[in-house]
């Protein structure tokens, strides 16, 4: 990614500082080796849900239902 050897910290960096809104990648399958860019200027994300208080809530009734004592 962006001239270095693949490792979370290195995609970290890619996707935190894109050059000129790309992040390249060199990509091997096999004996193929193919140039890949992305073009991404979004930074890292971290989605999260929010509550929205006038809907109903399901995802605590769907959780509330698990057993997870298993």
């Amino acid at each position: 990614m962006n001239g270095h050897t693949y490792s979370t910290d290195a995609l970290n960096n890619a996707i935190s500082h894109p050059r000129d809104g790309k992040i390249t990648l060199i990509v091997q399958d096999s004996d193929s080796v193919e140039i890949r860019e992305l073009k991404y200027a979004g930074g890292l994300r971290y989605p999260h849900l929010e509550r929205i208080p006038q809907m109903h809530d399901y995802l605590s009734e769907i959780l509330a239902s698990r057993d997870y004592n298993q």
